[in-house]
């Protein structure tokens, strides 16, 4: 008698998941509102305080 183990053969399925955006015109349109306004930003020593400003806005 041999000791052997025997296993049952194991799938495993699995599909991406959608994502679906409402809206996607309008978000569109803020988001590349919201970069213009800070591109060509650059940072300085004399614009590090209104820069440390416009991070903080990010959140909001």
């Amino acid at each position: 008698m041999a000791n052997e183990l025997s296993l049952p053969e194991y799938t495993i399925d699995y599909q991406l998941p959608v994502i679906t955006i409402n809206n996607f015109d309008q978000l569109k349109t803020a988001v590349e509102a919201y970069a213009n306004k800070y591109q060509g930003m650059a940072v300085t020593a004399s614009t590090e305080k209104e820069a440390k400003s416009s991070r903080q806005s990010f959140g909001n």
